[in-house]
This record gives C-alpha cells, structure tokens and sequence, in this order.
C-alpha cells in the first residue's frame, strides 16, 4: 500500500470516529428538550404543592443520574479511544514506512507517550525510523532487531535492556543514551555520536564502532563483550579490555585462556595483536575500571 493510501486510511478511521461522536451527542440533544417539556408537563399536571415538591425532587434525581451515568460512559469511551489510538501509533511507528513512522512518533511525542514507558518492551523489529527525532525516548526491553535509526536524534533516549541486534545507529546522535545490558550484538554504530552513552554490561559481539564519536575506553570497558566487534580505529578488538563474558566463552567453547594464540585465535586476531592487545590492559585496566565504576555509581 502506498504512503498516500496509508494516510487516507487513517484519515477515514478518524472519520468514522467522528461520525460516532455524532451518533453519540445528536440524540442526547433531541432528549434534553423532550426532557425540560416533559418535567413542565407534569410540573402542571400536579395540582396541590406536595405533589409538586415530590414530582420535582424525583425528576431532578432521575436527571442527576442519568447525567452522571452519561458522562461516566463518555469518560470511558474517550479512554478507550485513546488506548485504541496509542495502539495504532505504536503499530505505526514500528512500521517500514519512514514517513508513517515519523507521523506516528510525533504523535506519540505530544501525547507524552514517547516518555511515559508506554512504548517499553514494544515490537519495532525492521522498524524506518531513519533521522527521526526521538530524545528521551523509552524503549527499554523493546524488540528492535534490525530497526533503522541512521541519522536518528536519541538523545538520552532508554534502550536498557532492549534487543538491538543489527540495529542501524549509523551517524546517529546518541549522546546519554543508555544501553544497559542492552544487546548490540552485529550492530552497526559508525559514526555515532557517543558521549557519555551508558553501555554498562551491553553485548557488543560483531559490533561496528568505527569512526564511532567520543566514545572512550571507559565506557567499552563497561561492556559485557566486544569479541569480533570493529573498534573506532577500523582494528578488530583484541581482548584487551579482559571482559569477563568473553572469558566464559571462550572456555565454555574449550579454549585454553592462558594460551596466547589460542585466545588470539578465539578473537580473531593475530598473536601479535593480542599480545599488544594485552599489554595495553595490563597497564590501563587498574586505572581505567576504578574510573568506570565511578561513572556507573553517578548515573554515567
């Protein structure tokens, strides 16, 4: 379906929601004259002021009533119509349209839905979201496996917990974004914008962090693993950061850890380059984990 058949579609529903109103209020505004005729009628019919006073006080509660059941089924209707509506943006956002989804967000931005938790855990798997605006979006624990956010503006934006494999964040702005035991496994970060993104216990196997922006040592050494990942310098990570996943991995899979080329081998890089590699933490690392779980404890 085309984008413009798309959006007619949507329009129509709003259509039909309107034409529901309508169906709703224009009876009740034939009822109320009816009503008022009604009450004078009987106000008339009634001769002495007891029967009066007793017909007007049954008539009032009778009205009182129904006007309270009236708004009370109103309130529910206009609640369900907004569940039904955060619904279909939701569905919409995480759509393969990129100008549906963009709509969508920016629906979801000024109803506050975008903040509020009500896209966590959220299905945006394949999801266009390509240079969309999104700051401070909560998307913790959503499924986003091959969502497109190149050029996307996330600032500060929650994937804690969220799976992100082969996530597009090429050139996208990700400055305090947080990826906390987030799954980055094959995901592609060139060119991002990192400064002071959280990547604390985040799975960052086959990663591309290449010409990744601002990204510093001290948040890789938070990750959970990086074995295959591209580093920022186009290099195959080489083990330096002694990430402890990595090590279980590696003996789960019957590797020698204490054997140099075997575990040059298990990361994919020469024995040389691992050698550098593990020289580079033995000399860093002390200093480079103090700083790191400092940054943690402050919310980095």
């Amino acid at each position: 379906m085309t984008r413009q058949g798309k959006d007619k579609d949507w329009h129509d529903e709003w259509g039909e929601t309107r034409d529901e109103e309508n169906r709703f209020w224009f009876p009740l505004l034939l009822i109320i004259p009816a009503v008022i005729g009604v009450f004078f009628i009987g106000f008339c019919w009634f001769t002495t002021d007891t029967a009066k006073e007793s017909y007007s006080v049954n008539i009032y509660t009778a009205v009182i009533s129904t006007i309270f059941t009236v708004g009370i089924i109103e309130l529910f209707n206009q609640r369900r119509a907004r569940q039904q509506l955060k619904a279909q943006l939701i569905r919409e956002m995480g759509g393969r349209d990129t100008g549906i989804a963009f709509r969508a967000l920016k629906e979801l931005s000024s109803s506050k839905w975008l903040y509020d938790g009500s896209l966590q855990g959220a299905d945006f798997r394949m999801a266009a979201l390509k240079g969309t605006e999104a700051y401070r979006a909560d998307l913790k624990n959503g499924d986003l496996r091959k969502a497109d956010f190149k050029w996307a503006e996330l600032h500060w934006a929650n994937f804690m917990y969220a799976n992100l494999q082969g996530v597009q964040f090429g050139d996208a702005k990700l400055q305090g974004a947080t990826f906390w035991k987030a799954n980055l496994e094959g995901a592609q970060l060139n060119l991002a914008e990192m400064n002071g993104t959280n990547l604390g216990h985040a799975n960052l196997q086959k990663a591309n962090l290449e010409a990744a922006k601002e990204l510093s040592d001290e948040q890789l050494v938070t990750a959970k693993q990086m074995r295959f990942a591209t580093m920022t310098d186009q290099r195959r990570y080489d083990g330096r950061f002694c990430l402890r996943s990595d090590i279980a991995e590696a003996q789960i899979e019957g590797v020698d850890i204490q054997d140099a080329n075997a575990m040059a081998n298990f990361y994919g890089v020469s024995p040389e380059e691992y050698r550098i590699g593990r020289e580079w933490g033995k000399a860093n690392l002390p200093k480079l984990r103090k700083v790191a779980n400092s940054n943690i404890e402050e919310g980095w």
